[in-house]
């Protein structure tokens, strides 16, 4: 079972039959088998603690119980730290140290210092899209859709998809705008119950990734590269296969590259340095914890967790 770093706050934790710490162990009894799902060190995971983590968390019954025993670890981590000694309340004190750790770990994160060059072009890597954008460019298709590998008349209907998109061709072939493009594209009779769609695309650089912020999407990489070798915005293709179908590509717009200054974008990423730094401590914590703390999953764990109610 997958454990789940928690980012953000840390939710409450009731771990059924638990008492104060490690002290008070050595004369806990061990629960009945079958009352309790996991065991973190001393600490015993109820079915119904479980149920209300999942009902709270708006997840199924795995990932309450992984996110369970996360808060179980940072909470003792919390308290082999001194960070109980003013509280009395079990449940309140568990949801607290877990919490105070979190500062903490902030806290340590920003005492580091400033965000280095080498965390900014980390962070500039990952998102590209805001501060480091390669020559991009927009362009608006029309494609036929290739019929379904498991189509039993699939060599009948992809010779029917190319002669639909010889039509297409034809029918856009004087478009003087995107707008009379698309709407040409659309009066393209269907073949063989063939599917035909015309869209504006986002902008796309060249290794097919689009470019607007947020977006994860990529482009066919042939269909990328017949785009870029079109040179004069109004400009079309032939017809031009890709794994998807027959498109006819109309080039709308060339976009330059473009860069954000470093120092802006120190600015724009210190609070995700700081957040990165944290993340990691977190794991750390975990791993340490996880290392020297048992953690036993109940032998009829499955079992009970399928009685787990979920709505």
């Amino acid at each position: 079972m997958t454990r789940r770093v928690l980012l953000g706050t840390v939710s409450l934790l009731a771990l059924a039959a638990c008492g104060d710490d490690k002290r008070a162990s050595s004369t806990r009894p061990a629960p009945p088998k079958g009352t309790y799902v996991a065991r973190v060190g001393d600490d015993f995971v109820a079915p119904s603690f479980v149920e209300q983590s999942a009902r709270a968390r708006s997840v199924d019954a795995r990932q309450a119980l992984s996110d369970v025993i996360d808060d179980a670890l940072l909470a003792r981590a919390a308290r082999d730290r001194g960070f109980d000694e003013r509280w009395t309340s079990q449940r309140d004190r568990t949801a607290a140290e877990a919490r105070a750790v979190t500062l903490r770990l902030r806290d340590l994160g920003r005492q580091a210092g400033p965000p280095t060059d080498e965390e900014i072009a980390a962070l500039s890597e990952v998102r590209w899209q805001e501060v480091e954008v390669p020559a991009a460019v927009r362009a608006v298709h029309a494609l036929v859709v290739r019929p379904a590998e498991k189509d039993p008349k699939r060599a009948e209907k992809t010779a029917s998809a190319k002669r639909m998109a010889e039509d297409l061709l034809a029918r856009v072939h004087d478009a003087t705008s995107p707008d009379d493009f698309e709407a040409r594209a659309k009066t393209t009779p269907p073949i063989d119950g063939l599917e035909l769609v015309a869209e504006k695309l986002p902008p796309f650089i060249a290794t097919g990734f689009v470019s607007e912020v947020g977006q994860m999407s990529k482009m066919d990489d042939d269909f990328t590269k017949a785009a870029f070798a079109l040179k004069a915005v109004g400009e079309q293709t032939g017809i031009v296969e890709t794994s998807f179908g027959f498109h006819v590509i109309r080039l709308v717009e060339r976009l330059p590259p473009r860069s954000m200054p470093f120092p802006e974008r120190r600015t724009l990423f210190e609070s995700d340095v700081y957040l990165r730094r944290m993340r990691g401590a977190y794991e750390t914590i975990l791993e340490a914890q996880g290392t020297g703390l048992k953690i036993e999953f109940s032998p009829n764990a499955d079992e009970l967790m399928q009685r787990v109610p979920l709505e």
